[in-house]
């Protein structure tokens, strides 16, 4: 997001404006997953269950859905609002194995 700012190009523009309209943190999650990756299918699987698991939980996921499917105004008003105010915890909490109950068993 930084680089992107930095540049003046209309690439870059573009780009950051994309992106600005995303939710902060599924933008900082996105990134975790692909920085840290998954040696196998089945562990990127479960990775991924955990997250969106985890996402359905979180208000964001329905903030998301009211500003494109409900009320249609495409400003939807994510908490946090701004990737500064996310820290690695906030991060770290989505990949934690879930309960017993709810782990994908492969």
């Amino acid at each position: 997001i930084q680089n992107l700012q930095r540049k003046d190009s209309e690439f870059s523009t573009l780009t950051h404006s994309n992106l600005r309209k995303n939710s902060p943190t599924s933008l900082l999650l996105a990134f975790h997953q692909l920085r840290e990756g998954r040696s196998t299918h089945a562990e990127a699987l479960i990775v991924e269950h955990r997250l969106m698991t985890r996402r359905f939980q979180d208000p964001d996921f329905y903030e998301g859905v009211r500003a494109a499917l409900i009320d249609k105004d495409q400003k939807p008003k994510w908490n946090p609002s701004d990737i500064k105010d996310i820290n690695k915890d906030m991060v770290q909490k989505y990949f934690l194995e879930l309960g017993n109950e709810e782990e994908l068993v492969l």
